[in-house]
């Protein structure tokens, strides 16, 4: 039997209703009926014409298609999430040198790896502060014994400051 337009028509019909997850039966009945065939005929044009094989080949290039969109809008929607996080970081920052707001202090390690961390998370590339907890613990540690010796020098400077007339 040769492929001819009725049956390129109906196999259009049968992949429609399988993407709109119709079961073959269900699927094969529609195309049947809108052809004014019988089932018979159908599963015999879907046998013939390798219709399981073109639907599967077709829904993964739709799948593709739909991905690349999905993607598209995932990156516009991140480069749009930035460009927010920036324009309120610039706006806090004009605000600070104003002196309308105090600037961000880093007290200890961990508000450091908290700032890191969500650098890095913003820009994909971990979960938020855990890895960095994790990846750098030792060095958190050492960092938080640099903030205690200078909390100390500041507290020892500021005793010597007030004590002096």
């Amino acid at each position: 039997m040769k492929e001819q337009q009725v049956h390129l028509d109906a196999f259009e019909h049968y992949f429609i209703q399988k993407q709109n997850r119709k079961n073959v039966v269900t699927a094969v009945k529609s195309t049947a009926s809108k052809f004014k065939v019988t089932t018979k005929s159908i599963y015999k044009w879907k046998r013939t014409f390798d219709w399981d094989g073109r639907e599967s080949l077709r829904a993964a290039e739709v799948n593709k298609k739909l991905q690349e969109k999905t993607n598209e809008s995932l990156v516009a929607n991140k480069a749009s999430y930035l460009s927010m996080i920036h324009n309120i970081f610039g706006k806090y920052i004009e605000d600070v040198e104003r002196g309308v707001r105090q600037p961000l202090c880093i007290k200890n390690a961990n508000d450091l790896v908290r700032l890191i961390g969500s650098a890095l998370f913003i820009q994909g590339e971990g979960d938020g502060d855990k890895p960095i907890k994790l990846q750098f613990e030792e060095e958190a540690k050492e960092l938080d014994n640099l903030f205690k010796i200078a909390e100390e020098g500041n507290e020892k400077s500021n005793t010597t400051k007030k004590k002096s007339p």
